[in-house]
């Protein structure tokens, strides 16, 4: 695969069933595929629909897809690592296990906080 590298600046977009997790509390991270940063601390995640303000807390650049772990799938809202791979795979389906991954921490702020 060619290096994917991307910055993301003012808004990240996830599915709705992210953003259910999201609003429940249960995701506080996203993996992407390749390289990817954060222009600013905030931004605001969206499923085209509706939008939550997050501030980030860490770009995780140092893995690739086979090294994500259960704790990265209880963090992305899923139970295991098997199901955050089935997730990632039906999102870019030809990604392979040395392919590099961004894990992007996250918390939710409050609703009506403003982002710069």
């Amino acid at each position: 695969m060619t290096a994917r590298e991307y910055t993301y600046r003012g808004s990240m977009k996830i599915s709705p069933g992210d953003m259910a997790l999201l609003r429940a509390g249960k995701k506080t991270c996203t993996v992407r595929l390749g390289m990817a940063s954060v222009a600013s601390d905030q931004i605001v995640m969206t499923d085209g629909r509706s939008s939550v303000p997050v501030r980030i807390l860490k770009v995780d650049t140092s893995r690739c897809f086979k090294d994500l772990t259960d704790q990265d799938a209880m963090d992305e809202g899923f139970q295991t690592r098997e199901e955050l791979w089935k997730d990632l795979k039906h999102w870019y389906p030809r990604v392979l296990d040395q392919d590099p991954v961004t894990v992007i921490y996250f918390e939710r702020l409050e609703t009506g906080a403003s982002i710069a």
